[in-house]
């Protein structure tokens, strides 16, 4: 299944175009994500995961010297000798598989993270274009209503309208305003969230609108493996699993073997030991059963993780066309003329061919269908970054659009 999601429909006049004199959206989106400070976070944690897998591959046990001198009689007694535990379980294959799967994790972690914070940018841009858009609507209608304020007034002064409907004017103008305001306070909210998450230079970039015309591919059944919820849990379930190895391997009796050479009352002196713990008052089989019952709810959570993103995609797959259906259907049953339909709905108001009250509802319907396009645009553009976020397109789709910007 394909989702066509290209076309020139797509290109809506309400959207913002990269303006001639701003940097490139993509490079900028990119570089913004590379150098901000979670990501820096994560690089470093990436980096310290593969010096702990290195370290884990290293011998697990030192050598120990081991001296002794005493004087009986005329004779020097001395010995010398070296002992040492022996990884005789293969302890240290088994944390070794540990450190790498952990180094592996904090990999994906790293990939995860830019995921999501290309995600969150690109949601708060989005939030900024259309919250401009929507103040821009609310203050224009105020404009329009105040225009009608005055041409009430001058009815009224004329004798053709009477002061209920002066007030009904007023009361429009005020409306207009709180929404106008609150608009406007969006805005600027939409604006502080994206300057925390990208610094003060996202204000001067706007989305390039080829960002949503990509093919979007429905990952296959096998391909969920890839996405990175299910690595994620995948890889938990590997470590986990590798952990319980470690730790039963761990548990068992850990052999010393040492020598030794010296003399003793004059004679030469060569010695050999060997300790092995007896395990008969505690064997650590129970902290290895919980290790091996960690490992399988792991099994479990990667089962459930699996479904619970299959039908994620598949629910946000579905919703995309909806979503990008009902916006291309808006955008053909409206040409973007509200200024225009009022302005000839004010001269029947002047010249009596409509009421205030009928004049009123009709603006309104006009009103009403500009922001149910932003409201269309806003959730076709967000469930569409929702769905490149899901599948871990986000960072190709963006990385594509660098050469083109240019």
């Amino acid at each position: 299944m394909k989702l066509q999601l290209c076309g020139a429909a797509l290109m809506t006049a309400l959207s913002f175009p990269v303006l001639a004199g701003e940097q490139p959206w993509a490079k900028w989106l990119m570089s913004t994500v590379e150098r901000h400070p979670i990501m820096q976070a994560y690089q470093y944690e990436n980096s310290a995961a593969k010096y702990q897998a290195q370290a884990l591959t290293k011998p697990i046990y030192n050598p120990s010297l081991d001296t002794s001198m005493e004087r009986e009689g005329s004779e020097t007694n001395f010995q010398i000798g070296l002992s040492s535990d022996i990884d005789w379980w293969g302890v240290r294959e088994a944390q070794s598989e540990v450190g790498r799967l952990q180094a592996e994790q904090r990999a994906l972690a790293v990939q995860i993270a830019t995921n999501d914070l290309l995600a969150q940018i690109l949601n708060a841009q989005i939030d900024v274009q259309l919250g401009q858009q929507g103040y821009e609507l609310a203050r224009m209608q105020v404009e329009q209503d105040l225009r009608l304020l005055r041409l009430t007034e001058q009815q009224l002064a004329a004798g053709e309208v009477n002061r209920t409907e002066l007030a009904m004017a007023k009361s429009v103008v005020a409306q207009g305003m709180v929404a106008e305001n609150e608009r406007f306070s969006a805005w600027l909210s939409a604006q502080k969230t994206l300057r925390t998450l990208a610094g003060e230079q996202a204000a001067d970039v706007t989305i390039n609108q080829a960002f949503f015309q990509a093919q979007l591919q429905v990952p296959a059944p096998q391909q969920l493996l890839a996405l990175p919820a299910v690595k994620q849990a995948r890889l938990e379930w590997l470590a986990a699993t590798a952990s319980a190895n470690q730790q039963q391997t761990a548990n068992k009796p850990v052999p010393n073997v040492g020598f030794g050479v010296g003399r003793q009352a004059g004679e030469s002196l060569l010695s050999v030991n060997v300790s092995v713990p007896i395990q008969f008052r505690n064997n650590f089989n129970e902290v290895a059963l919980a290790a091996r019952e960690l490992a399988l709810a792991s099994e479990e959570r990667l089962h459930a993780q699996l479904r619970d993103t299959r039908e994620a995609v598949r629910n946000l797959a579905e919703q995309l066309q909806q979503t990008r259906l009902r916006f291309e259907q808006w955008q053909a049953l409206h040409d973007n003329e509200m200024t225009e339909q009022v302005d000839v709905l004010q001269q029947r108001y002047a010249q009596g061919d409509l009421s205030l009250a009928d004049y009123q509802w009709q603006v309104q319907q006009l009103r009403d269908g500009m922001q149910a396009g932003l409201t269309l645009q806003k959730n076709y553009q967000q469930t569409y970054v929702a769905y490149l976020h899901i599948t871990a397109g986000l960072a190709d789709v963006v990385s594509s659009l660098i050469s083109s910007e240019q």
